[in-house]
């Protein structure tokens, strides 16, 4: 009976990494007294449906810019921001790969580089790339950030982001 309830968990496991969507299950958010925010994906008193939003897992591989490279050279004030996934995402069960992608005006010198940062820690290794990859992030809020890293000078910051890992059930048969 236990090798056949591990074939099972093992099979649920593999249909929702190979198809996500198939188990895709309703996320619940609540606001206590306190204000505080609960997500789960059971319902609860005051708790009402929220519907997961899409996100792009394509990863960028070059940078994005949107002025004139032959003004990016000149310029040295940096701006930053994180363009996927959008503020407020939740991510859902199956989705072991989270990509994020910057927007980083203008380029980056040859000096500097881009450090991601997870709930104010910093994750992996500083990169030139605009694309970064989460791999299996524990369930619940995670703050991100990434920061311009200049050799002789002050990191910038980007825009900070919440997302919400949400975690795949398993429902106790009777």
């Amino acid at each position: 009976m236990l090798k056949t309830f591990s074939l099972f968990v093992k099979f649920s496991l593999f249909i929702a990494v190979m198809f996500p969507a198939m188990v895709e299950a309703t996320l619940y958010k609540a606001v206590d007294a306190q204000g505080q925010v609960y997500y789960s994906d059971t319902p609860s008193i005051n708790s009402q449906p929220i519907e997961p939003i899409e996100t792009n897992n394509t990863a960028q591989s070059n940078p994005i810019t949107t002025e004139d490279p032959k003004t990016q050279a000149q310029s040295e004030d940096y701006k930053v921001s994180i363009i996927n996934p959008e503020n407020d995402t939740t991510i859902t069960p199956g989705e072991e790969n989270i990509f994020i992608t910057v927007l980083v005006t203008p380029a980056l010198k040859d000096s500097d580089t881009l450090q991601l940062i997870v709930d104010k820690l910093p994750y992996g290794d500083p990169q030139k790339d605009v694309s970064f990859k989460i791999t299996r992030l524990e369930r619940g809020e995670h703050t991100l950030q990434v920061q311009i890293v200049r050799k002789n000078d002050k990191p910038i910051q980007s825009n900070s982001i919440t997302i919400y890992q949400k975690q795949a059930s398993a429902k106790a048969s009777t």
